[in-house]
């Protein structure tokens, strides 16, 4: 899933100062800095995803929105700052020109108690002598990882995982067959390939976050970046490399369901191929007969995935198949480009010919037809559309 940016809203109020931990000893010259570096951070960061002064201006060109990960974390529901940050400890791991400073993003749970948000480690670095600045952590964390390039990819590969070079392989023919179906060269990837969420959110900085315990798999793609985040145990990741191709091609255009489900028709989701993905949807559609397609069209929106399926993303990919179906690999790309054209998601389906009206039988129809074996845009390499499934 790629990562959605949360831009500043005007009508929410500075961000609180920075509270410091009673453990936090600020009597040094150079500690008093680092905090208020971090303070001037925080109370600037919602201004500007691709530039702050506190932040080493290397980063922007290195990942473009180099804080991502940190926008919204005040905020609760409506908007409103319910989580003040509160800085825990500041250490000086390995040099005098380093900080680590961990940040608590926390507030009262209205129960005489505590609700932690999330709990995050900045990384402060020497740029010139004496200027201090913010880092992303990622490097710092994964210096010491093995690095293993296979194509065009770059693997960044967690010592708890034995690196699998049958999985980068199938990887680097997926991959050829996407550039072959999209007409465009390689795209370059740098793979951090993590055993689980957990170390995922980890090496970006993260010690506590909900996301990290939603599912014993996941991963993540910046695209923008050209950096994917690979939470599965795997050198295979089909959907989240999709998504590199998709940007490639699109852009940011593609509205979100058809930016999953494009992903999932080529790439399945979740380990599994579109061709079980699709047949499990129509097993789950027949033993739901209230269910109803127009109710699961926003693919983050909560609660739209059921028995392991995101439906959302399922509901992409039947469009997706509906249009290549109708007019092979150009009729699926003139869709995906009129598709990036259009301002709701109502307007997306019409394209295919779907209304509020119709599509509830329209997509029990589609639904309901044989899936063809070893069909689909890549079939003709043997790779995507039901056809590529992960190795071990």
């Amino acid at each position: 899933m790629p990562l959605r940016l949360c831009g500043q809203n005007p009508a929410l109020p500075p961000a609180p100062p920075l509270t410091l931990n009673p453990s936090v000893d600020s009597s040094r010259a150079d500690d008093r800095r680092l905090i208020s570096l971090l303070t001037r951070f925080l109370t600037t960061r919602d201004a500007d995803p691709t530039a702050n002064p506190a932040w080493d201006p290397n980063d922007f060109r290195t990942y473009r929105y180099p804080y991502a990960d940190l926008h919204g974390l005040e905020r609760g529901a409506g908007g409103i700052r319910r989580y003040p940050p509160t800085l825990l400890e500041l250490v000086r791991p390995d040099s005098a020109g380093r900080a680590l400073m961990k940040v608590a993003f926390a507030g009262p749970d209205g129960a005489g108690g505590a609700h932690v948000r999330a709990i995050y480690t900045f990384l402060a670095e020497e740029g010139a002598p004496g200027q201090m600045r913010l880092r992303r952590p990622l490097m710092y964390n994964t210096r010491a990882w093995p690095v293993r390039q296979v194509g065009s990819i770059r693997y960044i590969v967690s010592p708890g995982r034995r690196f699998s070079w049958r999985q980068a392989t199938e990887q680097r023919k997926f991959c050829a067959a996407l550039a072959r179906f999209f007409a465009v060269p390689p795209v370059a990837i740098t793979y951090y390939s993590c055993t689980d969420p957990v170390e995922m959110f980890r090496i970006r900085g993260f010690d506590y976050l909900p996301n990290m315990y939603y599912a014993r798999t996941g991963g993540q793609n910046e695209a923008w970046a050209g950096t994917l985040f690979s939470g599965s145990n795997a050198e295979a990741y089909p959907h989240e490399v999709t998504h590199s191709y998709t940007y490639a091609v699109f852009g940011d255009a593609l509205p979100p369901l058809l930016n999953e489900g494009l992903a999932t028709y080529l790439g399945g989701s979740d380990a599994r191929p579109y061709a079980a993905l699709r047949a499990a949807l129509a097993r789950y559609v027949g033993a739901h007969p209230t269910f109803r397609f127009a109710d699961y069209l926003e693919p983050y929106r909560a609660g739209s995935t059921k028995e392991n399926l995101q439906l959302p993303y399922l509901i992409g990919a039947l469009l997706c198949e509906r249009a290549y179906q109708a007019d092979g690999r150009g009729g699926l790309l003139a869709f995906c480009r009129a598709a990036g054209t259009t301002t709701n998601v109502w307007a997306t389906l019409a394209l295919t010919g779907l209304t509020p009206e119709n599509i509830e039988p329209e997509m029990r129809v589609a639904l309901a037809r044989p899936a063809v074996k070893n069909a689909g845009p890549l079939a003709k390499s043997g790779e995507g559309a039901g056809v590529w499934v992960a190795g071990n």
